[in-house]
């Protein structure tokens, strides 16, 4: 049954690929930036969803710049978007 490792496995691989373009928070409550806690994440009714790797993603705050400004937006969207696809890829073949 595929869950928590392989989770953590892609979410480290996404935080890398994402480190390529943005920053990370430096919010103190978001210090360890991959969060460790099944309530963040819907699993289905009574756990019903299998073999799937969740993972709740937060690219940035709609507030800030990169995706505010409209002649940023899709552009920093489109990154964050490649480096996720990016990141499930390595997580298949590697």
């Amino acid at each position: 049954m595929i869950g928590y490792f392989e989770s953590k496995i892609f979410a480290q691989k996404l935080r890398a690929n994402l480190n390529n373009y943005f920053k990370e928070s430096n919010l103190p409550v978001e210090k360890d930036i991959i969060i460790e806690n099944s309530d963040l994440i819907a699993v289905g009714s009574n756990k019903t969803i299998k073999n799937s790797i969740p993972v709740l993603v937060e690219y940035g705050y709609i507030y800030e710049p990169l995706f505010y400004d409209k002649e940023k937006r899709n552009i920093n969207l489109s990154k964050a978007a490649y480096q996720t696809y990016i990141s499930i890829k390595d997580l298949f073949l590697n």
